[in-house]
């Protein structure tokens, strides 16, 4: 996806860090939950070490990501 991106291209990605499972902060018995907390949790740490973008999150109701294209 990122090589179709023009310079100064601008993402913006809901649900990051999806009611606490991601920081885990909720801890319950919904495997389900905590192993999708897991890979959206793997997901943001690729986003945020990307050599080509350059991307906040904004911890505001489940997180939004808004990655910048170098």
């Amino acid at each position: 996806m990122i090589p179709f991106l023009k310079t100064g291209s601008l993402i913006v990605i809901d649900n990051v860090l999806f009611k606490g499972y991601v920081s885990k902060e909720v801890q319950d018995d919904r495997k389900r939950l905590m192993k999708l907390g897991e890979k959206i949790d793997r997901f943001n740490q690729w986003l945020i070490k990307h050599p080509e973008l350059d991307t906040t999150v904004v911890e505001t109701g489940d997180g939004v990501a808004i990655a910048l294209k170098r």
